[in-house]
């Protein structure tokens, strides 16, 4: 018998995964201050469409700020926030570190990492000034504010400066108290500056001291004079009397008075005895 065997030839073919990755990786914002909130997140990729794990953390310093894993599908964004501000702090390393895997491929994971380092803030004064106007002799006081995180919580120290011999500004809390004199009389220029020792703001203000205002009283005194009194008048006449001796009593009565007043004064004066003669008639 002729016994006839077929041969068959088998091929075998591996599909392979292929990796996931991270893409879009990001850590904001660029560049971060102190208190600040901070982002970190990317998209889970996978070309074969297969559902996968992603993970991310946030490192401050050297400690674990906040940590999230999901578990995904292909084109998934994922991102976690700062949970503690109160670490932010200015010259600490900041990382975000993200990572993944595919349901084929556990043992190998995908990486990306980004880093910076949180800035100093600049310190700016809150309480600006314009025009100051005082008397001499009396009291100036000010406090002036500044907004700086970082001397907020110990990190740095203000450091307040003047340009002016008047006064001098406190170097910590930025306290102008100020009594002039009267040699200070005149207008200044001032320029009060805040330094954390690394940045500055500064503020400029015209600064007047000016003379003491002097309020004079007049008191005015009116004296009124009288030029006729009628009742100096009240003299009884004797109508029997002669004609010489009622002109003799007539002149001695307007002996002295103010020749422009005569006139009037004469008439009143006859007015008067014509009344009295009257009556005796």
């Amino acid at each position: 018998d002729n016994n006839s065997q077929t041969n068959q030839n088998y091929t075998t073919k591996t599909v392979q995964n292929n990796n996931p990755y991270i893409d879009n990786g990001s850590f904001l914002p660029y560049p971060n201050y102190c208190f600040t909130n901070m982002v970190c997140g990317a998209n889970f990729i996978d070309n074969d469409s297969d559902n996968g794990t992603i993970c991310i953390e946030i490192i401050i310093g050297l400690y674990l700020n906040d940590s999230e894993c999901w578990n995904v599908t292909n084109g998934t964004y994922k991102s976690i926030i700062t949970n503690n501000t109160d670490t932010i702090r200015k010259n600490k390393n900041a990382t975000c570190r993200i990572w993944g895997w595919d349901i084929y491929n556990v043992s190998t994971s995908v990486n990306y990492t980004n880093w910076s380092i949180i800035q100093n803030t600049v310190p700016v004064i809150t309480t600006n000034l314009i025009d100051i106007n005082i008397s001499i002799n009396d009291s100036w006081y000010y406090d002036y504010n500044v907004s700086d995180c970082d001397i907020d919580v110990g990190i740095d120290s203000p450091n307040w400066t003047d340009n002016t011999t008047l006064f001098n500004i406190t170097q910590e809390y930025g306290i102008i108290n100020f009594t002039s004199n009267g040699s200070d009389e005149g207008n200044y220029t001032i320029n009060i500056t805040i330094s954390d020792n690394e940045s500055f703001d500064w503020d400029s203000f015209i600064f007047r001291i000016l003379p003491t205002t002097t309020t004079t009283t007049t008191t005015t005194t009116t004296t009124t004079t009288t030029l006729f009194d009628i009742s100096t008048y009240d003299t009884e006449f004797d109508i029997s009397q002669e004609e010489d001796s009622f002109v003799n009593a007539l002149n001695e009565k307007m002996d002295g008075l103010d020749s422009i007043m005569f006139p009037l004064n004469l008439v009143m004066l006859v007015m008067y005895f014509m009344t009295i003669l009257k009556g005796a008639l």
